[in-house]
């Protein structure tokens, strides 16, 4: 067994236990309302969360015909997928955290959350303070962390869903679909020690759809991130995420989101 400092026995940390997974993609504090940044976007979207924080009245964020105005006593967290529009009408700093997340946060339904928590209200201040004046070291780094993770925590428990364990041969042929991004049905089954046919019925009844299905969902969603937060042309994105060239991510790309990669690259910048 393994003790904690009060002794008291705990289960070692396995495959099968939930591993909470975070990463921080971008986070910075910029001056908008201006003339040259006026935060204007339109139904802009991403497969990542949002975390803002506004020193000043005069930002506002649109999600579902709903337009609130971020103020300095709130903080507004925009969950994967979420549609939104914003714009300006005030020169204020905006803090932001752009963060993506494991089971089961990246399952939660597209919906802004408007949080008037007073310790993640300060949180956020004193990191964009700190983000403002370019001091990123690791320990704003790792307090962004904790920001983001303590956002999550305090979601209403009805908004994130039940964590379910998938079956472990499904959960290791996931990860394998995670990182490879052109592997057959036969070659994952055969991993796992199943036939094809057993194989593609158990992970359908796990994940609710196919090796495929899931594998197009996550490559696209690495190149919305790459699209966001890189400088790679559409071309090389194309290759890094397993499609044969940009023609090819650009169909899967628009059948996906409604929006062309080059036109989303334009409408989330």
């Amino acid at each position: 067994d393994v003790y904690d400092c009060n002794m008291n026995p705990k289960r070692e940390i396995t495959d099968e236990l939930f591993q909470p997974e975070l990463k921080i993609l971008t986070c910075a504090c910029v001056k908008l309302g201006t003339a040259s940044i006026p935060w204007k976007q339109r139904e802009a979207c991403g497969p990542y969360w949002r975390l803002y924080w506004n020193d000043a009245p005069g930002g506002h964020v649109m999600v579902d015909g709903k337009e609130i105005e971020l103020k300095p006593d709130r903080i507004v967290l925009l969950s994967p997928g979420t549609v939104y529009s914003t714009r300006t009408t005030a020169e204020f700093y905006h803090f932001y955290v752009h963060f993506s997340t494991g089971r089961p946060f990246n399952e939660v339904a597209p919906h802004m959350f408007i949080m008037p928590n007073p310790h993640l209200v300060k949180a956020s201040a004193m990191l964009g303070e700190q983000v403002k004046r370019e001091n990123l070291d690791y320990r704003a780094i790792m307090r962004t962390q904790i920001l983001a993770s303590e956002a999550l925590l305090a979601l209403p428990s009805d908004r994130v869903p039940h964590l379910t364990l998938y079956d472990p041969r499904i959960a290791r042929a996931m990860e394998e679909l995670n990182w490879q991004k052109n592997i057959g049905n036969p070659e994952l089954a055969a991993m796992v020690q199943m036939s094809t046919n057993g194989f593609l019925r158990l992970f359908k009844a796990e994940t609710g759809t196919s090796p495929q299905a899931y594998s197009l969902r996550k490559r696209l969603e690495d190149a919305c991130i790459m699209l966001d937060f890189s400088n790679s042309s559409i071309d090389e994105i194309a290759v890094e995420t397993g499609f044969c060239d940009r023609y090819h991510l650009s169909r899967a790309f628009k059948q996906e989101y409604g929006i062309t990669p080059a036109r989303y690259r334009q409408v989330t910048s």
